[in-house]
């Protein structure tokens, strides 16, 4: 597997490895391994080496819904702006308070889609270690600082 930035909690960089692939090649991987971690505290990050069985307990179910998003949605102009409008003026929300009060009723579920590609897109933040739900605290990065996310 690969080095993904981003993905986890803002600055950090999480590198992803069959624990196989560890056993097996440990010897070769240590040197790269210890680069990356050079390059994520030269960068003011912290490097996390994580196992597909980390993965699976706590980030891969929401990699997985968020994944269908980017592959399959076209997302609105107009819905995109809403959400991002909405929470630079809140600074945080959730999927279920930023569809209320962006949209009428009957426009939310042809919304949500949107929604989630912004977050698979990483244009809003989540949690991506928790389970994703209509209650998920949602960011962006500019609110960072100011909500202590």
């Amino acid at each position: 597997m690969t080095f993904v930035e981003g993905l986890g909690p803002l600055g950090e960089i999480q590198d992803v490895k069959f624990r196989d692939d560890l056993r097996e090649n440990w010897a070769h991987l240590k040197p790269r391994l210890r680069a990356a971690c050079q390059y994520a505290r030269g960068n003011g990050k912290i490097y996390r080496l994580r196992s597909e069985v980390e993965i699976r307990d706590d980030f891969l179910p929401q990699a997985t819904f968020l994944y269908r998003f980017l592959r399959h949605v076209e997302p609105v102009e107009r819905y995109l702006s809403c959400f991002r409008e909405a929470l630079e003026t809140d600074r945080v929300g959730t999927p279920d308070s930023l569809l209320t009060s962006c949209f009428r009723e009957t426009e939310r579920a042809d919304a949500l889609p949107t929604l989630w590609y912004m977050v698979a897109n990483r244009q809003i933040r989540a949690n991506l270690n928790r389970p994703l739900t209509m209650l998920t605290e949602l960011w962006l990065d500019e609110a960072i600082g100011e909500t202590g996310h």
